[in-house]
């Protein structure tokens, strides 16, 4: 088996273009499928490779031609066992190169030691790129969310990877979007507590950065592939997307000077990106900043939310959502998406679905014990 196939290990420029011709193969004819950014993809990889983490991709090749790709690296987890992951799993409907697309990688987790393998998952964080589409393929992928085909569930479950975590992405109009409850609650709060929503500015990106990163660390430290963020960090992504910050789509709160919760949301971006193989220089830049200006009418995709543990139980979930449930954000915006809800925190997926909102999509991540 394979001689008519070469596995090539991803190292130069050209190797990378290899690497993102394979989806392009693989969705050419799938009417939902939008192409992730590439800079997404070459830019996580490359932090893990200045990290020192064992990190690797592999492309195979079919008369010269990308028929597949797979990437996994290994860290430590948060019980100091060395743990794999699989990251931007492609492959042509044929079983023999999800075969050795597997091989190949769970060869390098084992060569590292790794005990586990969990897939697919993301060289950054968890709001990224996590899971395999298993429900509601017959909707496009909002910007950063995974979109695969039916049959790549049997390629994992074939070679003994286990169903792990369920994933939601919620969705609604924001018509249908109900906040009497939440306005209710929220003016019997704030007679009891001294909470303050405050705004999200683009000329106090830093003092945001340095909020939202010390809520984000209090909240999640003990959630799993936790990793301590910097507000250096927050203040790279926020620069970044600063084109498209909406000040009516985020915003902080404050017991006193002390930051205790946050929420931001983003316009989808995925909408303008269609047909751009993942790309943004030059004309292609030109034409999605076009199609973003030009939109009349857009949708919204939460991007983070927390709040820090002891507050938690103290209403600022409802009054953050007062505080940007606004007629100017209803006006503007058409339809919201919720995603990387995590299904076992009923919390957090009963509080959301009391918005109004409706499952739409489902992801899960798979895991292999290897030894």
């Amino acid at each position: 088996m394979g001689k008519d196939f070469i596995i090539k290990k991803v190292r130069t420029p050209k190797d990378w273009e290899l690497f993102h011709a394979v989806p392009e193969r693989v969705y050419r004819n799938n009417p939902y499928w939008i192409a992730p950014m590439r800079a997404d993809i070459e830019n996580g990889y490359q932090k893990l490779v200045q990290e020192g983490v064992a990190v690797q991709a592999w492309v195979i090749l079919e008369g010269g031609k990308g028929v597949g790709r797979i990437s996994g690296y290994v860290k430590r987890n948060e019980d100091n066992l060395l743990e794999g992951g699989i990251c931007f799993f492609e492959c042509i409907q044929d079983e023999k190169v999800a075969h050795l697309l597997f091989k190949t990688a769970e060869d390098f987790f084992r060569e590292q030691e790794a005990h586990q393998v969990d897939g697919p998952v993301n060289f950054g964080e968890r709001d990224q790129y996590w899971g395999l589409l298993t429900e509601g393929f017959e909707h496009a992928p909002i910007f950063q969310e995974n979109y695969q085909p039916a049959y790549y569930r049997a390629f994992f479950e074939t070679h003994q990877y286990l169903p792990f975590e369920k994933i939601l992405t919620l969705s609604a109009d924001m018509k249908d979007i109900q906040l009497d409850r939440f306005k209710a609650l929220a003016k019997r709060i704030k007679s009891r507590h001294n909470i303050n929503i405050k705004k999200l500015t683009k000329d106090k990106l830093e003092e945001w950065a340095k909020a939202i990163t010390e809520i984000y660390n209090q909240t999640f430290f003990n959630s799993p592939y936790f990793r301590i963020m910097d507000s250096d960090t927050v203040l790279k992504i926020m620069k970044a997307v600063q084109p498209f910050i909406d000040p009516d789509l985020g915003c902080v709160a404050y017991d006193g000077d002390r930051p205790v919760g946050f929420c931001t949301l983003m316009p989808d971006l995925n909408p303008y990106l269609k047909g751009l193989s993942g790309k943004v220089r030059g004309w292609r830049g030109f034409l999605f900043y076009l199609r973003f200006k030009l939109a009349t009418k857009k949708n919204i995709k939460g991007v983070a939310f927390g709040i820090i543990p002891e507050y938690q139980s103290k209403g600022v979930y409802p009054l953050i959502i007062d505080f940007m449930g606004t007629k100017k954000l209803f006006d503007k915006y058409q339809r919201v998406y919720l995603a990387t809800i995590r299904a076992n925190n009923d919390v957090m997926v009963n509080t959301t679905l009391n918005l109004g909102v409706q499952v739409e999509r489902v992801h899960h991540t798979f895991r292999k014990v290897l030894n």
